[in-house]
């Protein structure tokens, strides 16, 4: 028996309203706050029973679930072109590809972090990502910039959460054992900056590029293209260089002569509570600059893929007042990380303009040391040593009052061990410098002129010799009878 529906007239059809709510109509959301959960909870019993097999779970996914989670939202708004296959393909096989090709190229490139290398691990990281998303989007039917930002970000986003994932396995092992606390920190801290790292920078480039796709139908580079390559790479480098950045602005703000003097030196100076407050407002300042400019900029490329006039002109992709800033920020950077070039000269601050780097200022003492060191004498009285520099080739010597007050008669052991007796010089009575004189044999006065020209502020340099030793002779035991010899004590003639 066959039976008939009735027909249904348009006009008579009930529509029933959308019911989806604000909560159902996000499901990037739900996977965030359910993933989250879970992952409190796997550190919780972690921590509780200490069991090692855990570890591998708060890793996994703690590293991937903020990437994850902003992925699904992009997905929601591309064009029915870009799959959920597509999507899970940018994000594992760019991901991984992405983070193989930067460490190789970074292993095989660049050695020390430093300006120049910044900017090196930007240029070598974002390549590896342009790559990356090349390979995945090149068999698309057709491109738009809008699916040029989704795709992208998933490129982004998969690389940021294999990254992470590596940062916290090695956060992991500690000088002190594994530590399961500084993991976890490692996870929130790269979490809470993942949706303005590497995701973003790769959405602007991928919108450039398949912008310019599909002007011309294909997938090709131009200068828009690495103008906006140029463009991530910087806000790449800035982002990696905000520390050594901080630094060195805490240190130009804040520091003292004795400061700068160690970090010429190759040594790190103590640092006050002041200083580590200020580096780290600068440094999370410099991080919310990057990422601001950033968000900005995605802003205005997602903008530009939504008006209904597209396609358009691909225009400069970063104004030369921004370039201008992140090129600066980053040269401080490098200023910041060689202590070989930091300089205390009079642009950076006042304090150290008022003398050499300490480093000169050493190798000066070393040279002068060197140059007087053969007129340097010990002379003996009959109340204890002291030392005196030979005033001219005539034998005259000029010591401290101290030293021969209330003798008559003195024994001068020059440079090279020779001993002569001395006494008062005719034409120096004792005053704050007198002078005595010997027979002048082998006696050496200094290269400078004598007797030096003294004005206020200048340094005393005291030249002295203990117990018979000498720049001329580091060795020698010829102290005076009744001196304390090197050899009997044990200790050595200084050098």
């Amino acid at each position: 028996m066959t039976q008939t529906l009735p027909a249904i007239d348009p006009a008579t059809t009930i529509t029933r309203p959308e019911t989806r709510g604000w909560w159902s109509r996000r499901p990037w959301l739900h996977m965030f706050v359910g993933g989250l959960g879970l992952w409190v909870a796997t550190v919780v019993v972690t921590f509780a029973t200490s069991n090692a097999n855990l570890v591998p779970t708060v890793i996994l996914l703690g590293s991937f679930l903020v990437p994850v989670a902003f992925v699904t939202y992009a997905f929601g708004l591309a064009d029915k072109v870009v799959t959920a296959q597509r999507i899970f393909t940018a994000f594992v096989y760019g991901g991984v590809l992405g983070v193989l090709g930067a460490s190789v190229l970074e292993a095989a490139f660049l050695r020390q972090p430093s300006g120049p290398a910044y900017v090196g691990v930007g240029l070598i990281e974002e390549a590896a990502k342009l790559a990356a998303l090349w390979l995945v989007a090149r068999r698309l039917p057709r491109y738009t910039m809008r699916d040029g930002i989704v795709l992208g970000a998933a490129v982004g986003f998969g690389f940021a959460a294999f990254e992470s994932a590596g940062y916290a396995f090695n956060a992991l092992f500690t000088a002190g054992g594994p530590s399961l606390l500084n993991l976890v920190e490692t996870e929130v801290l790269r979490g809470i900056l993942t949706p303005v790292g590497h995701g973003l920078w790769t959405a602007i480039l991928g919108g450039t590029l398949f912008g310019v796709a599909e002007r011309h139908g294909r997938l090709r580079l131009s200068r828009a293209v690495a103008g906006s390559y140029v463009l991530v790479a910087l806000l790449h480098g800035l982002w990696d260089a905000s520390r050594g950045i901080a630094v060195w602005l805490t240190l130009l703000l804040t520091a003292t002569p004795v400061q700068w003097a160690l970090i010429e030196l190759g040594r790190a100076p103590d640092v006050t509570p002041a200083q580590v407050h200020l580096f780290t407002v600068l440094s999370w300042g410099l991080l919310a600059l990057d990422a601001l400019l950033g968000v900005t900029i995605l802003r205005g490329r997602w903008r530009r893929a939504t008006t209904k006039d597209r396609p358009r002109r691909m225009r400069a992709p970063l104004p030369l007042v921004t370039v201008a800033v992140l090129v600066g920020a980053l040269v401080l950077a490098g200023c910041s990380t060689s202590t070989a070039r930091t300089s205390s000269s009079s642009a950076t601050t006042p304090a150290a303009a008022v003398a050499p780097s300490a480093l000169a200022l050493q190798q000066q003492f070393v040279r002068v040391v060197k140059q007087v060191g053969p007129s340097v004498v010990l002379i003996q009285t009959s109340q204890g040593l002291g030392s005196g520099i030979v005033y001219d080739a005539n034998g005259n010597v000029v010591t401290n009052n101290h030293v021969v007050q209330g003798a008559s008669d003195f024994q001068i052991t020059l440079a090279d061990g020779k001993q002569y007796p001395a006494g008062w010089s005719a034409a120096s009575p004792p005053t704050t410098w007198p002078c005595c004189t010997s027979t002048p044999v082998g006696c050496t006065p200094p290269a400078s002129p004598t007797p030096p020209s003294c004005r206020s502020g200048m340094w005393p340099w005291p030249s002295a010799t203990r117990w018979g030793c000498s720049p001329a002779s580091p060795r020698a035991s010829s102290a005076p009878s009744g001196a304390p010899s090197t050899r009997r004590t044990g200790s050595r003639c200084p050098t």
